[in-house]
């Protein structure tokens, strides 16, 4: 493997990994940005002079935005791990050692999946929150 080959393949990883980290970044604001609606929406839905459907009805809409968003940025981060995935295989088809360098085998590809634990967690905080709203309008008819 050539110098070049190397640097092009560390460019590779290093830019995935930051893509990464960044996804995970974008994927908690998500979650944090619609909780904090959701929960402003339920203070509100108590009031008396607010039209509870509507505000159960944004509700709705933003728990819909934030599974397309973690959607979309889990997808991105999916790609990620599939070009860090090739790197990797390519620099061990070239004669790197890659499992003694990070000292355990390569990940198996779950795909998207690959956070599930994670991924659910999100996805039952911004449910949650939505269910603040219904709780609230439901309760102060």
């Amino acid at each position: 493997m050539s110098p070049d080959e190397f640097s092009t393949a560390k460019f590779f990883l290093e830019d995935n990994a930051r893509l990464i980290a960044a996804g995970k970044i974008q994927r908690w604001e998500v979650v944090k940005w619609a909780v904090a609606f959701d929960l402003a929406l339920s203070a509100a839905a108590a009031s008396e002079s607010l039209n509870r459907a509507f505000l159960f009805a944004l509700a709705t809409a933003i728990l819909g935005v934030a599974g397309l968003l973690l959607a979309h940025f889990n997808e991105k981060m999916t790609r990620c791990r599939g070009t860090i995935a090739d790197v990797l295989m390519y620099l061990k088809e070239h004669g790197v050692d890659v499992d003694s360098v990070v000292k355990k085998p390569m990940p198996d590809r779950k795909g998207r999946w690959y956070d599930d634990r994670e991924l659910g967690l999100f996805a039952a905080v911004v449910i949650l929150a939505w269910g603040t709203v219904l709780i609230t309008a439901l309760l102060t008819v």
